[in-house]
C-alpha cells in the first residue's frame, strides 16, 4: 500500500503470507512481489528471484548490491519488519521487569545473534518505553497509509 501510494501505481494487492508471496513470484503466479527478507533471501541467493530493492532505510548487509526503495527514486520510503514482545496489560510489574532484564541477555547470545543475522534480522535494542513508543508510532504511521490508500478489508 505504501509503495502504491507513493509511486501512484495501480496494482491489485493479493494477500499472501511472506513465504507464499515469494513462492508465487517463483511460480509465475505473480509478476512481482513484496515480502520480508527471510523467505526471499534463499531464493535471491539461488538466482530464482531478483532482488530489486530493500524496503529498509539502509541497504541490507546480506544484500549489499540491492539498493533501497528510497535509492530507487522514492525518498522517505521505509517499511521494515519488526517483532516485539507484548504482555497483557494486567501482567504483574515484577513479571514485566523480569522480561525486560532477560530479553537483552538472550538477544546478546552469540548463537542467537548468528541465527538472526543469517536471516537478516537485527536487534535494534529497544526495550520498555522506547519499544512501546516505537510500536505506537508504527501503528499510527500504518493507519495513515491505510487511510490514504483507501484500502479496505475484504
Amino acid at each position: 500500500m505504501l509503495f502504491r501510494t507513493l509511486a501512484g501505481v495501480q496494482a491489485t494487492p493479493v494477500a499472501f503470507g511472506p513465504a507464499q508471496a515469494a513462492t508465487a513470484v517463483v511460480g509465475n503466479q505473480a509478476p512481482i512481489g513484496s515480502t520480508s527478507l527471510p523467505p526471499a533471501l534463499p531464493l535471491i541467493r539461488e538466482g530464482r528471484v531478483r532482488g530489486i530493492a530493500v524496503a529498509g532505510a539502509r541497504r541490507d548487509p546480506t544484500l549489499p548490491d540491492v539498493p533501497t526503495v528510497a535509492e530507487q527514486g522514492f525518498p522517505g520510503f521505509e517499511a521494515s519488519t519488526w517483532f516485539g514482545l507484548f504482555a497483557p496489560a494486567r501482567t504483574p510489574a515484577e513479571g514485566v521487569q523480569r522480561l525486560l532484564a532477560e530479553v537483552p541477555r538472550a538477544m546478546a547470545s552469540p548463537d542467537l545473534v548468528a541465527r538472526l543475522s543469517a536471516l537478516s534480522l537485527t536487534d535494534p535494542g529497544l526495550t520498555g518505553e522506547a519499544a512501546a513508543a516505537f510500536a505506537r508510532r508504527e501503528a499510527a504511521r500504518w493507519a495513515e497509509v491505510v487511510r490514504t490508500s483507501g484500502a479496505t478489508a475484504e
